[in-house]
């Protein structure tokens, strides 16, 4: 009698399930969000997608930690 504790997936079947999920469900969430009027993606999403991007475009970074990171003066 098997148990389901006798299968072990291996890391890179891990890898490679987890990758096929993500990447449906990024697909998921457009295709909804262009034909739904409730949208899928959260609105704090895309602030903080939207935040990260200034900060990695931004030459001109302020607070304690610019020089640390190398983004500020």
């Amino acid at each position: 009698m098997e148990s389901t504790l006798d299968y072990v997936p291996t890391i890179s079947t891990l890898f490679f399930v987890s990758t096929l999920l993500r990447i449906s469900l990024i697909l998921y969430s457009d295709w909804h969000d262009a034909h739904s009027i409730v949208k899928y993606t959260d609105v704090d999403y895309r602030v903080f997608s939207d935040a990260a991007r200034f900060i990695l475009r931004s030459t001109n970074a302020k607070g304690p930690y610019n020089k640390w990171v190398g983004l500020g003066e």
